[in-house]
């Protein structure tokens, strides 16, 4: 947070008056208080003044021991407004008109009195009093389902696993996976459920524990999805994106969005990364998207971890708007496709009972999965109407939610099976890792491929139908490009088709 003293001097009783007569807001930091005191309403000034002449404050910085007691700075409040109301306010920019405040509940009067508009006030959670996990507490928790279900699930290190740089703490993204076999890395589809990008959002983590524990316990139990998931793919779930800010809101900073570099996760993905609807470049805004993408250790480690697995399937939780979201923000898919994701989003929705759409903004990591590897990626927006929900409203939204994620991940691939590659040198066909799967028949505008696996595992995500698809890949010997077009047939219930490119 930047704050600055306003260009009048600060003499004794501006330092005094607060305790004479408060009704403006206090921000605590570990060694440092911001007073603000608002000037009292001028109705003279012209509509051509500045925002900073319209909105004036004087910033009186105090030790400590100086500031009154009494004064909450937990809350979160929400506001709307002209972007020169949020600069002069010092409230942090989210997206559009929306701003974000911390501090006293109380502050809504004095915030509102300058332009902005109080949308809610959240107050934190009492967190373990509330019936969250710690970080540790978590990690126990997942630690647990391993020793319960052994031959079932088991906790990783997504760090150690793909190589990749450990988070400005030292922390490794961690993941349970979960498969029939789940000691041996099988020639399946792999799926990913992944939550808490944004480190406030503390109901995620919690959504991800209940949907691993009820897949679990429902497979064992023999019900039909659950056993048909955990049968024919690899399913890893990651409860926390973002490591480092997650102990940083347990330990007295509980609407940390951002990680320890504060940088907003969900928009540092290349994909609509400058785009109108991708992050601020503002690096004050809740939403700064980083210097450029990928510029982030939590990021780079997804990036990595998706193109270890090609993951067939992608879905994101965050809080709380209620909704599903499918791909993209300001870019359209063609439009047989966008009809093919509302489909199933509706379905998943109708499960939860939320409403189905497009994707609010882009930099994100559904963005990249489908472009980058073709994995249908959605994001729902849990429930609850905050970020850290009560014991309650927190229950009743991780239980609503399972019914969604199970129909999710129970979606057929509608085209799926290996891509091998021969030549005269090497006659015996060999997966065509890396190859580039397109289809010309339909009108994107970001250049969209999926990928083949090391293993020569490929999927493709197209209407029913029959489609044209070209192959792209290096030769394996001369390494020079070459593309191939083959039909191939995408069914409701899947269609899983092997093919080999012959280079003879």
């Amino acid at each position: 947070l930047s704050l600055f003293l306003s260009s009048s001097t600060l003499s004794l009783s501006h330092i005094l008056l607060p305790f004479c007569s408060f009704s403006s807001a206090t921000l605590f930091f570990p060694v440092f208080f911001f007073l603000m005191i608002r000037r009292p309403p001028r109705s003279t000034l012209s509509s051509s003044s500045a925002a900073s002449d319209v909105y004036k404050r004087q910033v009186a910085l105090l030790e400590p021991e100086h500031v009154p007691s009494g004064m909450p700075s937990n809350a979160l409040l929400t506001l709307r407004g002209p972007k020169h109301a949020q600069r002069a306010a010092r409230c942090r920019h989210v997206s559009d008109d929306i701003c974000e405040w911390t501090g006293a509940p109380e502050a809504g009067a004095w915030l509102t009195g300058g332009g902005l508009e109080l949308i809610q006030v959240q107050q934190s959670s009492r967190f373990e009093g509330d019936g969250y996990h710690t970080p540790a507490q978590l990690l126990q928790a997942f630690n647990a389902l391993e020793e319960r279900f052994p031959e079932l699930a088991m906790v990783v290190d997504v760090t150690a696993m793909v190589g990749g740089p450990a988070t400005v703490g030292g922390r490794s993204i961690m993941a349970l996976k979960i498969s029939d076999n789940v000691e041996k890395d099988e020639d399946e589809p792999n799926l990913l459920l992944v939550s808490n990008h944004h480190a406030r959002e503390l109901v995620t983590p919690e959504i991800a524990l209940h949907a691993a524990t009820k897949l679990l316990e429902e497979y064992t139990d023999g019900q039909e999805t659950p056993t048909r998931v955990v049968e024919a793919n690899q399913l890893y779930l990651i409860w926390t994106m973002n490591p480092d800010s997650l102990d940083k809101v347990w330990k007295g900073d509980p609407w940390l969005r951002k990680n320890l570099n504060g940088v907003d996760l969900n928009r540092n993905y290349p994909v609509g990364w400058d785009l109108p609807c991708g992050g601020s470049d503002d690096p004050s805004s809740e939403a700064f998207r980083g210097l450029h993408p990928f510029s982030e250790p939590e990021t780079v480690n997804m990036k990595l971890f998706q193109k270890h697995r090609n993951f067939a399937m992608v879905l994101d939780f965050h809080s709380y708007a209620e909704d599903v979201r499918i791909n993209y923000g300001c870019v359209n898919l063609p439009s047989k496709v966008h009809q093919l994701f509302m489909k199933h989003a509706n379905m998943v929705g109708n499960a939860i009972g939320y409403d189905a759409g497009q994707s609010c903004c882009m930099g994100g990591d559904i963005h990249y999965a489908y472009k980058q590897h073709g994995s249908l990626a959605f994001l729902i927006e849990a429930g609850g109407g905050s970020f850290q929900p009560d014991s309650e409203v927190r229950q009743t939204v991780i239980h609503e939610l399972w019914p969604g994620i199970r129909s999710f991940f129970g979606i057929n691939i509608p085209i799926s099976g290996h891509a091998t590659v021969k030549t005269a040198q090497r006659p015996e066909p060999q997966p065509a890792e890396d190859a580039e799967l397109s289809v010309p028949g339909l009108e994107y505008e970001l250049g969209e491929v999926s990928r083949v696996a090391a293993n020569g595992r490929y999927h493709l995500w197209l209407p029913d139908g029959k489609w044209e698809v070209r192959i792209s890949l290096k030769h394996p010997e001369n390494g020079g490009w070459i593309e191939r077009t083959i039909e191939l047939e995408a069914k409701p219930a899947g269609n899983v088709q092997d093919f080999t490119i012959d280079l003879n």
